[in-house]
């Protein structure tokens, strides 16, 4: 069964599509507010920008497909922060740029055994004050909420960028695990 992708138009988003390749992954690409009517097995939604004149259709629209998904999800920094504000957590600024350290406080279900991961980080407000419907497993000195999971839920969420490791970092594997966990790979 494919994956679903959703296009939040990210500058990376060819770099994900490129992971996907890599692996083999069949996927089809979609963007929110388009009807969505095939079969997938799980969600992969990017970063990238919200069109302010269109803003609080999509975030309604991800309200309702989120509400409704008994799919396992993956979202990406936009993404994380659109989960996140759906289940009740507030947005706050906080700029990161580059490649950053990030630390697990809890054994993150896509990171398990891993204590840190350097990932690549590209953005100017993150989560805070998250609802008891969200728990939090990582922080940056910079940002408190890094990865994220629903409770009760296969929802997931990451302020990083995966798929921009560059070979340097090492987030992909969160990517990586995520597919696994999806039964992908």
């Amino acid at each position: 069964m494919k994956v679903l992708v959703l296009d939040n138009n990210s500058d990376y988003f060819n770099k994900l599509l490129g992971l996907l390749d890599e692996k083999n992954i069949d996927y089809f690409v979609r963007k929110p507010l388009d009807e969505i009517n095939k079969d997938f097995c799980c969600v992969i939604a990017s970063g990238g920008k919200l069109p302010k004149n269109e803003k609080n259709i999509i975030l309604e629209w991800y309200r309702r497909f989120l509400f409704n998904l008994n799919k396992p999800f993956f979202g990406i920094c936009l993404a994380h922060k659109i989960l996140g504000y759906v289940y009740g957590a507030k947005i706050l600024y906080s700029h990161e740029k580059g490649f950053i350290k990030i630390k697990f406080f809890k054994r993150y279900p896509l990171a398990p055994y891993k204590d840190s991961l350097i990932v690549y980080q590209d953005h100017d407000f993150g989560l805070g004050y998250l609802s008891e419907k969200l728990i939090n497993y990582a922080s940056s000195s910079t940002c408190n909420v890094q990865a994220i999971k629903v409770v009760n839920k296969p929802q997931f969420g990451v302020q990083f960028h995966p798929e921009l490791d560059e070979n340097y970092g090492n987030g992909k594997l969160v990517l990586e695990n995520f597919l696994r966990f999806a039964g992908v790979i």
